[in-house]
């Protein structure tokens, strides 16, 4: 079930959505340039937060160069400072596991967030943006516990649009391409219907054991928190009325 487009015009221009876009790209090629240092220091651990939140040790077992070229596993006691527990809550939403994770954010980005920026305004939308994603890293914190394992990817955030996109525009039509093997199929679905789906698939997935490596719990937190901002922060006030839905033959 993929996203094509919708057929919203946007309101204004969305400069935070295209910047972000922007941003995800050039932070992709710094981690392909630094590897997987970079994306580990600022992806968010978990054990880190949880120890940066309640001043505490952890035990940390790191594996150093030896002599003669040998690895050697170094044991260290390490009481995570802000940089190391907090910030990766904002940074982490920012680093992608390969090309296919960053395009699949990207996509949803583009078509659904560019219409909530519309409506909030851009700097509200911002604001909007980073919490959902501050919110959805917690919600995988908080019922997954403090694992071992490094969180990023910018689709908490982008549920938190999608979230908002369901309780603004739940009229507004999606098209979406199903593959059926080498077939193309494609159909205009109500956005109430396909956000609501997706979401319902999420939270399956957490319940069931079936997300793999993907944080879905963080998806629906997401979700559920632009589900919840966006009837609390305000919308930017506008002089001209919403253009009325087009037809996906008007959009181009």
């Amino acid at each position: 079930m993929i996203p094509l487009r919708d057929n919203i015009p946007t309101r204004g221009r969305p400069v935070v959505v295209k910047g972000l876009i922007l941003i995800n790209f050039v932070a992709f090629g710094i981690q392909l340039i630094a590897g997987e240092r970079f994306t580990r220091f600022f992806g968010l651990k978990p054990e880190y937060l949880s120890a940066w939140w309640h001043d505490a040790v952890l035990i940390v077992e790191r594996q150093i160069d030896g002599p003669g070229g040998q690895v050697v596993h170094a044991v260290e006691q390490l009481a995570p400072g802000f940089m190391e527990g907090a910030f990766p809550l904002i940074s982490s939403q920012f680093l992608h596991a390969d090309l296919f994770h960053l395009l699949s954010n990207m996509l949803f980005l583009w078509i659904f967030a560019d219409n909530v920026e519309g409506e909030l305004g851009s700097k509200r939308f911002l604001f909007f943006y980073l919490l959902c994603g501050i919110l959805a890293a917690l919600t995988h914190v908080a019922l997954t516990g403090s694992t071992g394992s490094v969180l990023i990817g910018a689709s908490g955030a982008i549920a938190g649009s999608l979230g908002a996109y369901f309780v603004m525009f739940p009229r507004a039509k999606v098209l979406t391409l199903f593959p059926i093997g080498f077939i193309p199929l494609f159909f205009e679905i109500p956005a109430i219907y396909f956000l609501g789906l997706w979401f319902a698939l999420q939270i399956i997935s957490g319940l069931i054991g079936t997300g793999g490596m993907v944080a879905v719990w963080a998806h629906a937190g997401g979700f559920l928190a632009g589900v919840i901002l966006v009837g609390v922060i305000p919308r930017a006030r506008r002089r001209k009325p919403r253009p009325r839905y087009a037809s996906f033959e008007r959009i181009r």
